[in-house]
């Protein structure tokens, strides 16, 4: 009878070595099987316990590590919003006069005839140019708007045609005070010499500017022509009489002097 215990002793440890113990993943309990005979046996969860205690103390953080949740990050994909392009590069808005649109961009330049601007989203790109007369108001950055007036195409070349009538009446009027200027000076010489080739130099340059102009001809070629015959008349009898003086009692070399002279006078009356 003593040897009972010891023999049974003897035969759970074998039964201990030569099976596995495992828990179960979608089912209660544990399940035993054989290491020898491949056999699984069925045990309640109380029992399992008892013998894999110390394995479950060492898969639980495994298992609750493992189902933690994986919580999505923010990613940047790094293309601008409207809201960072409103924000950063503030733009100016450009209403166009036909057709309601808006053209945005930063305004560079306004002249008389074009606006100049470039874009907001590119502002080292190229300068994009516009007819004046295509953009109705600006509303820059800051909040302040700018009316652009219509020009007609007219009226450029009506201030144009104004301001050559306007040179041609005052070189009229010059070239007729100076010559007739230069009439009672001719007993002074050279003062009457400049005088005279002013009125001839002043008529010449009115009937210039009036050469293709049908208009002005009829209202001042006369009076135009009136002060540069009498200019040109005046400056070249007097100049010729000086020539004439200084080679007879002066002498031949002042003589060529006063020709250069009088060559260079014709020169400023025509050319300069």
């Amino acid at each position: 009878m003593t040897r009972l215990p010891k023999i049974l002793s003897i035969l759970l440890l074998f039964l201990l070595a030569s099976c596995s113990i495992q828990k179960r993943s979608y089912m209660r309990g544990f399940h035993i099987e054989w290491k020898n005979t491949g056999v699984k046996t069925k045990v309640g969860i109380k029992e399992a316990l008892i013998v894999a205690k110390p394995a479950l103390k060492e898969k639980t953080p495994n298992l609750t590590a493992s189902t933690k949740k994986q919580e999505p990050g923010f990613v940047y994909t790094g293309l601008p919003t409207l809201i960072d392009t409103v924000v950063k590069k503030p733009c100016d808005s450009l209403f166009m006069r036909k057709g309601g649109d808006v053209l945005t961009g930063k305004v560079t330049e306004i002249n008389p005839n074009e606006i100049k601007y470039r874009r907001c989203d590119n502002p080292d790109g190229p300068l994009i140019v516009l007819t004046k007369n295509d953009i109705h108001f600006i509303k820059y950055a800051n909040g302040s708007i700018e009316e652009i007036p219509y020009d007609s195409p007219g009226k450029a070349q009506n201030i144009e045609k104004k301001l050559s009538e306007m040179q041609v009446e005052q070189n009229t009027r010059a070239s007729l005070i100076y010559s007739i200027a230069g009439l009672p000076l001719l007993l002074l010489g050279g003062l009457g010499v400049i005088f005279s080739c002013y009125g001839a130099r002043y008529g010449w340059r009115a009937l210039k500017n009036m050469r293709n102009d049908a208009k002005l001809q009829l209202k001042y070629r006369n009076r135009a022509l009136l002060g540069f015959w009498l200019g040109i008349l005046t400056y070249s009898l007097i100049g010729l009489l000086l020539i004439l003086f200084a080679s007879a009692f002066v002498g031949s070399l002042i003589g060529v002097l006063f020709v250069a002279l009088f060559l260079f006078g014709l020169g400023f009356i025509f050319v300069f």
